[in-house]
């Protein structure tokens, strides 16, 4: 009896260090920038630490005749107007994701005519100005979509 309590106790805490380390935000990154700060940019395909936020994935149900068949996924970077942009950001994404979110259902999820999604350049727009309303055109300077796909639900 000890032996399973003591089991199920240790998958438990695995699970919850494993969810904390999915979800917490990119300190990493902002601690590799600011160590890196002096030194000559290397050439990768990573977006650089200081100009660009990142945002966890954005998924989206798409239906069809009233059942989720479909559903979407976007990811988002953010490119910062200026330094200290990146700690008004991280304080904002609440507000962000909200606002994001609901820009997205409208785009996406219910559309009857045309294509179930919209072309990228028409996400970008929109989520563009949604970003820049939600803090400022100065804070915010462009907005990148480094993935967007959908899958079917399994």
């Amino acid at each position: 009896m000890f032996f399973r309590l003591f089991r199920i106790l240790l998958v438990s805490f695995s699970l919850a260090a494993a969810t904390t380390l999915a979800t917490s935000p990119m300190t990493a990154n902002e601690a590799e920038a600011a160590k890196s700060k002096g030194k000559k940019k290397k050439s990768g395909k990573r977006l650089s630490a200081n100009r660009y936020y990142t945002m966890r994935p954005f998924t989206l149900p798409l239906m069809q005749n009233g059942q989720v068949m479909e559903q979407f996924t976007i990811v988002i970077a953010m490119e910062l107007g200026y330094e200290d942009a990146r700690s008004d950001v991280h304080r904002m994404i609440p507000r962000f994701r909200n606002e994001i979110y609901k820009t997205l259902y409208s785009l996406v999820t219910f559309r009857r005519r045309g294509s179930a999604l919209p072309e990228i350049e028409i996400f970008k727009k929109r989520l563009l100005k949604v970003a820049q309303r939600v803090s400022s055109k100065r804070m915010i300077k462009n907005l990148l979509i480094q993935q967007a796909f959908k899958r079917d639900i399994r």
